[in-house]
């Protein structure tokens, strides 16, 4: 004798997503949100990758000096007075 199976299919109700998923689909619809998304990772980026592209020494830093007046301020470049 051979038995049958019977199966029943039960269709699920709407499947229940998380705040975060809707969120991430809105937000994806917006095209100016996904520029700033892109301006704000590439600044991230440039934060730690900068320093390895440009050297400097951040100890030796002369706060004296940030009052003096440009170094190409001269007589020579100076306006006259008339």
């Amino acid at each position: 004798m051979t038995a049958l199976l019977s199966t029943t299919v039960v269709e699920a109700g709407p499947v229940a997503e998380g705040g975060a998923l809707l969120a991430w689909r809105r937000f994806r619809r917006n095209r100016l949100a996904l520029a700033g998304l892109a301006v704000v990772l590439l600044f991230v980026l440039f934060c730690f990758a900068g320093p390895l592209v440009y050297h400097t020494d951040q100890t030796s830093t002369d706060l004296a000096g940030s009052t003096c007046p440009p170094a190409r301020a001269t007589r020579r470049h100076r306006r006259r007075r008339a």
